[in-house]
């Protein structure tokens, strides 16, 4: 059990601050520290607490071909991050306060660090059996002091299927106080909310493609292009087909439901 001494905020803080709309889904705008105290508050107390993210692609696909996104992002998260330029630039252009930027591929390694000081015992679930593993041993070399249990994502999510029920039950016995999954949106989304009540996490988030980052199959944008939001255009370059197709599809209609929306 977390101690609180270190704790500057009470959910009662964070009952008050306020979140953005984007697109039609909340975006809370804490900072780093912030998320740190609420996942401590979630450790101390024992009360499980779910943590999204979303990003523009994230916001057209709950706006257009799977509604019971939408729903998750609105009604069975308690926290949204901010995971991309996108969500900030659709901000900025309706007036709104910025959230601040939490990707996993740069915000996670100082995450580390402080789970690794308060001692919490994480949970990688999804990607490939072999890259979950290199994922969890780079972070633990990055922060030697952490416990990550690990499972592939290659498993029948169906709630009532054995494999799933095999999979809850490693998590349950490992007992995490952190369990991320990366099934990609909205499988990760979906199987959170369908599966939360027996799971034993006290902090659930979804966390997309960053095993991969963590384990190093792929690469991060330099500094210079993140700082120019242009971290897109870099990961277009290392997927032209796929990215570039959405990002001249996608777009467009982040922008539309932007404005349609907020």
């Amino acid at each position: 059990m977390v101690s609180t001494k270190n704790i500057t905020r009470s959910y009662k803080y964070f009952d008050k601050a306020k979140a953005v709309s984007v697109g039609g889904i909340p975006v809370d705008l804490f900072s780093d520290a912030e998320y740190e105290d609420l996942v401590s508050l979630a450790v101390y107390h024992g009360e499980q607490k779910i943590f999204f993210y979303t990003n523009a692609h994230l916001v057209v696909l709950a706006n257009s071909e799977f509604p019971l996104l939408k729903d998750a992002f609105r009604n069975k998260a308690d926290y949204v991050m901010c995971d991309g330029a996108g969500i900030q630039l659709g901000a900025r252009l309706k007036s709104k306060s910025i959230p601040v930027k939490t990707a996993y591929n740069v915000w996670f390694w100082g995450f580390a660090r402080f789970c690794e000081t308060k001692k919490f015992k994480l949970f990688f679930l999804g990607a490939r059996d072999g890259v979950i593993e290199r994922a969890a041993q780079n972070v633990i070399t990055h922060a030697p002091g952490l416990q990550i249990g690990t499972h592939h994502g290659y498993f029948i999510k169906e709630k009532e299927h054995r494999d799933n029920a095999d999979v809850i039950q490693l998590i349950n016995e490992y007992d995490p106080d952190i369990l991320l999954v990366g099934f990609g949106a909205p499988l990760q989304e979906n199987w959170i909310v369908e599966n939360k009540d027996d799971l034993n996490a006290r902090a659930i988030f979804s966390c997309g493609g960053a095993f991969e980052y963590f384990a190093g199959e792929r690469k991060v944008a330099p500094g210079w292009l993140r700082k120019l939001k242009l971290e897109w255009l870099y990961r277009m370059t290392e997927e032209p087909w796929r990215l570039g197709k959405r990002y001249l599809k996608e777009n467009p209609m982040f922008l539309y439901y932007v404005f349609k929306n907020d």
